[in-house]
């Protein structure tokens, strides 16, 4: 898999002044950033606020002489970062939030940025991170691990790459619709949500046959980290516990709900090719549920496993049911369904 696609992410002055000044704490980091805005793997969003704030510093704050502080405004303008005008709406919004926060409204306009962008904000201020508490706010050396994590289009790349059954992938994007859906019904959200996602995504992206049975759901961490790509733990682990051939057993929600929905997406799928019109929207709860009860039809469902949600997700089976069958409904184009 050759192609990265660039992350986007918003970036603050704390961390680009670690570009000019003598080594200190976080500067390797802030160069790794740097290259990465040069080599085009990022791309960077700032406030208008961020020239002059560099520009400040570095005259008036550092020991940097004239030409150095010339060649470093030169540097700065020639990587072309996406610059966000301030207008009186903006400001106003940056102004409540340094209220709220007791940050400067320098400070906030990096974060209301990040938060209209819906992209993560990079600092290395940790006085502003601790006071600004906002999730998408990160201290630099988070970001880094940010910007080697795998993301959801560069996931489906590796799928698609991996597995040439057409049928397994829409397996896998079935799942994903569900974890998202079971995950938001038991209040997960934000980044710990894109986890579930992910998991659900890429948790048979090893189901191939140079893979033994017990190492699929085990294997595909270690390809995709060959390849330089982070994948966090909590999703390594579920992926892992969503096949019992691995050993690894389910121990986080996480890991429960994706060893429940695995084989439910496969019942639901094979109900719907029974129906006249072979049609997601054309599928009930009550019409999966009575396939369920039929152990002939799908005999290679997990059963128990699917009903397991209701002992270790707290969600009753036809509940259960109806969140994955609403989720796949919702992608039924992409499923071909």
């Amino acid at each position: 898999m050759n192609k990265r696609f660039p992350k986007k992410l918003v970036l603050d002055a704390s961390v680009a002044l670690k570009w000019f000044l003598k080594p200190e704490k976080g500067s390797e980091q802030a160069v790794f950033l740097l290259e990465s805005i040069e080599g085009k793997r990022v791309i960077c969003h700032v406030p208008q606020i961020f020239f002059f704030e560099i520009a400040n510093a570095l005259a008036t704050k550092s020991k940097a002489t004239k030409n150095q502080v010339l060649t470093a405004l030169e540097i700065i303008f020639k990587l072309k970062l996406r610059t966000r005008k301030i207008d009186i709406s903006f400001l106003s919004e940056a102004s409540l939030l340094s209220l709220e926060k007791n940050v400067s409204v320098y400070d906030a306009s990096y974060a209301i940025l990040a938060e209209k962008l819906k992209i993560d904000l990079i600092t290395a201020d940790g006085k502003f991170h601790q006071k600004i508490n906002l999730p998408f706010v990160k201290l630099l050396k988070e970001g880094i691990v940010f910007l080697n994590m795998i993301s959801r289009q560069e996931a489906l790349q590796f799928v698609k790459e991996q597995i040439a059954n057409k049928n397994i992938v829409k397996h896998m994007l079935a799942t994903e619709s569900c974890m998202r859906a079971i995950g938001k019904e038991l209040g997960i959200d934000g980044e710990t949500l894109k986890h579930w996602e992910l998991a659900g995504l890429l948790h048979d992206a090893d189901y191939i046959p140079d893979i033994p049975e017990e190492q699929q759901g085990v294997a595909v961490t270690k390809m995709l980290r060959e390849q330089g790509f982070e994948v966090p733990d909590d999703v390594a682990q579920a992926m892992a516990a969503h096949n019992p051939a691995t050993g690894v057993a389910p121990v986080a929600k996480m890991d429960w709900a994706i060893f429940c929905c695995d084989s439910l997406t496969g019942l639901i799928v094979a109900t719907t090719l029974v129906h006249p019109e072979e049609k997601l929207h054309n599928i009930t709860v009550e019409s999966v549920m009575k396939k369920f009860k039929d152990k002939s039809f799908a005999a290679g469902t997990r059963r128990e496993d699917i009903a397991m949600c209701e002992e270790k997700l707290g969600i009753p089976l036809q509940e259960f049911i109806g969140i994955c069958l609403t989720a796949m409904q919702g992608i039924s184009e992409e499923l071909g369904l």
